[in-house]
């Protein structure tokens, strides 16, 4: 499994879509050192929220870095927000706007669908499951607020949020 689950009693899942930090060693060569930091990581979020799991919630943290897919993307890769420069299902930029892969080694299709069969499905096909209740009950809450402290943040992310009021 490319995620942890801690398993909950509540109809709450809380996921970390950009917790993880690993950059499998098959992709390392195609990234550029900078991007090796994993610095766009929500650092310590899961740890934060630890105390979500011993209310009952159910916590889903992924390994990989949202560098090799960001599980909090559409698979169909469409924009989250309109009017904004968006990252990719498979991103290929950092926040500021420079690239994340060497020349020529940004993933293709294939590696996409690679990508999104290895890490994405797997994950998001855990979430109808985990929200253990089929009623109106049942919520998915996942780690946005540190995006919206980056949009407040402003300068570290002037790419990523222009054009939003």
């Amino acid at each position: 499994m490319s995620f942890t689950l801690q398993q909950g009693h509540t109809p709450l899942l809380i996921s970390f879509p950009h917790v993880g930090t690993l950059i499998p060693e098959d992709q390392r060569p195609r990234y550029l050192p900078r991007a090796l930091q994993v610095e766009d990581t929500d650092w310590h979020l899961d740890r934060l929220y630890a105390f979500a799991g011993e209310l009952g919630a159910s916590l889903l943290v992924p390994r990989e870095s949202r560098y090799l897919i960001d599980l909090n993307r559409p698979r169909e890769n469409t924009p989250m927000y309109a009017g904004a420069n968006n990252t990719e299902l498979c991103p290929t930029r950092f926040f500021t706007g420079e690239p994340l892969y060497r020349d020529g080694q940004a993933p293709d299709d294939s590696e996409i669908r690679r990508r999104v069969a290895h890490y994405w499905q797997p994950c998001c096909a855990t979430t109808p499951r985990t929200a253990t209740s089929s009623t109106a009950a049942s919520r998915v809450a996942t780690s946005r607020a540190t995006t919206a402290a980056r949009r407040r943040a402003g300068t570290r992310c002037r790419w990523r949020w222009a054009g939003i009021a």
